[in-house]
């Protein structure tokens, strides 16, 4: 509880030597992980994903994610496919997979990805939240922003889209609306790892 509370406050670095000396449950190892992540240690926190006895859905989304920021780009793009296979209705997988077709240099197959959800329901606040993913991965930050509202529209409370709504209104120098929002997400969802990192960011450079 010390060390998710560290991570709550913007300090993943306390948060990562508490947990090194707590064994190896899986609810440690889970939040060592992620922690891990979010100090841009990715082969670190994959190899602690490795030793979880009983990964959940997150757990393999941060591998992948860890495996696609640490260059791991095949074993990431081949643990996505598998994911969407077995969870093809889950938001996180399906942005799991955009990450790790952008960070393959397959940028068109992430858009055409992104498409293919609008196509098939383009009201739907998924596939809007990862339209808007896509497009700032992109650098089109007005266009993210635009499908995050409309994601946000459909379903005012998903983590994703506030996400990416944050973002676009830093990009465009709203820190202060960004803060607000991200706040939104630590409220709903207490040490987002987006939102902590969004509100350290934001607190920064006002």
């Amino acid at each position: 509880q010390v060390a998710q509370a560290m991570r709550g406050l913007g300090r993943a670095d306390l948060a990562a030597g508490i947990l090194a000396d707590l064994g190896e449950e899986d609810a440690v190892m889970r939040e060592y992980a992620l922690v891990l992540n979010m100090l841009g240690r990715y082969g670190e926190s994959v190899s602690v994903v490795e030793k979880i006895s009983r990964p959940s859905i997150s757990d393999r989304v941060l591998m992948a994610d860890g495996l696609s920021s640490s260059g791991e780009s095949r074993k990431a793009l081949e643990l996505t496919e598998s994911l969407l296979n077995d969870f093809p209705e889950s938001y996180d997988v399906k942005r799991s997979r955009c990450t790790a077709l952008i960070f393959a240099g397959m940028e068109k197959e992430a858009v055409k990805f992104a498409r293919v959800l609008l196509k098939n329901d383009k009201n739907s606040s998924d596939a809007n939240a990862i339209a808007a993913y896509v497009m700032h991965a992109d650098g089109k930050s007005q266009s993210a922003g635009a499908f995050a509202s409309k994601a946000l529209r459909s379903d005012p409370s998903h983590i994703g889209a506030m996400e990416m709504l944050a973002l676009s209104l830093m990009d465009k120098g709203k820190l202060r609306e960004a803060s607000i929002v991200a706040g939104a997400m630590n409220e709903k969802e207490p040490g987002n790892p987006a939102a902590v990192r969004i509100l350290k960011e934001c607190g920064g450079k006002q």
